[in-house]
């Protein structure tokens, strides 16, 4: 017996269905909330820092790209130091 017709028909309706359904659920809602809220912390520290700016130099635009900080070093990227540095000591020999 041979099969008639697509073997792909109705597939778009049950991947529709199981994303709906992922999306709805409430993991999903909390990992939602968390990044507004960290998007939302991000935007008012920003502007914090804009007004602290314009506050001392009316040249906002320049400044805005110009205030210097110490960048705060990535979590991944100090492990992965690490673990360079520590290979690099083991295969180096006395």
């Amino acid at each position: 017996m041979r099969r008639e017709g697509s073997p792909w028909t109705g597939l778009g309706a049950v991947f529709l269905k199981e994303f709906a359904d992922h999306l709805s659920s409430t993991r999903m809602r909390v990992l939602e909330w968390l990044v507004l809220l960290v998007g939302v912390g991000t935007v008012w520290a920003s502007i914090g820092d804009i007004k602290a700016v314009t506050a001392s130099d009316p040249f906002l635009f320049l400044r805005v790209f110009t205030v210097a900080r110490e960048p705060k070093p990535s979590f991944l990227l100090r492990s992965v130091w690490r673990s360079m540095r520590s290979t690099a000591s083991s295969t180096a020999g006395p």
